[in-house]
């Protein structure tokens, strides 16, 4: 297939609509529910309001800026046996392609949101928890390493006293590019019906997925369902010709769950014009 053909938004338009997604609390926490079984994830969700986003942004300690994606605070009313304090934090971070030194920008996170927070006397009694997700919509399999251990010096470690260890990290993973349309459409959540407009190959294919997604996306409440929406408009519709996003707007103003099969029919017919248009201009 020509690379023209394909849906293919920008790198950075991908990375600022997950940001701009997973920076609403309910979105977070349905990424969350849907994929991360730990029972952390089920505390989160029965207290009324256990997090809140806190600052991504650090200056280290020899000045230099650091900006991770996002950050949240999370506070639970009693600490649980499994977590280490009452409050800790999440970091979340977006790839679209392997970083063989994913596992170390994350060492720096995460040290820099602990020193943050003894910092701001928030916490000084100890080190706070940090849990680092790393959601990844790349197609190349991720070969990056796991865990911290991997990367330092293996030959070494056999000759550790067994009371000593070597400070390891390792982190959540989901690769959503890896879960078949089924299984997102499956969990009937208005972040699993982003991922599949997310992983469409072309313009055709993201109409069939579009379709697909109708019943989930009319059964919405309205805040859920315009998750989906701005998606559509901020990070599918710039790949569009200038005529065809005004369309899109247009449509997009007017959506509503109620209507979701129209806005579904009318979308999908400004992606086939698209692709008839790249057609026409001989793109194809």
């Amino acid at each position: 297939m020509a690379e023209e053909t394909r849906h293919k938004a920008p790198h950075d338009l991908h990375d600022r609509g997950f940001k701009e997604l997973f920076q609403n609390q309910d979105a977070f926490l349905d990424l969350l529910q849907h994929f991360i079984a730990d029972p952390w994830v089920w505390r989160v969700g029965q207290e009324a309001k256990p997090f809140q986003l806190s600052s991504n942004e650090f200056v280290t300690e020899d000045f230099a800026k650091l900006q991770s994606d996002i950050v949240y605070q999370l506070h639970f009313a009693e600490a649980q046996q499994n977590l280490d304090s009452e409050d800790f934090f999440v970091l979340l971070e977006f790839q679209s392609s392997v970083d063989s030194r994913m596992v170390v920008r994350l060492y720096h996170y995460i040290y820099e949101i602990q020193r943050q927070a003894f910092k701001s006397g928030k916490t000084r009694s100890e080190v706070p928890l940090v849990l680092p997700i790393v959601l990844y919509d790349g197609r190349e399999r991720w070969t990056a390493p796991m865990h911290l251990h991997e990367l330092t010096g293996q030959a070494i470690r056999p000759m550790i006293s067994s009371g000593v260890e070597a400070i390891d990290l390792g982190y959540y993973f989901l690769d959503v590019k890896r879960y078949s349309i089924n299984e997102l459409l499956a969990m009937k959540s208005p972040v699993a019906c982003v991922l599949v407009l997310d992983g469409a190959n072309d313009w055709k294919d993201l109409h069939d997925r579009l379709n697909a997604a109708a019943d989930i996306l009319e059964a919405l409440e309205e805040g859920r369902f315009s998750w989906v929406t701005t998606w559509i408009d901020h990070v599918i519709a710039p790949s569009l010709s200038s005529e065809h996003q005004s369309e899109v707007q247009a449509i997009l103003n007017k959506a509503h769950p109620k209507v979701a099969r129209e806005m579904v029919a009318n979308l999908g017919r400004v992606f086939d014009e698209e692709l008839e248009k790249k057609a026409k201009e001989g793109e194809l």
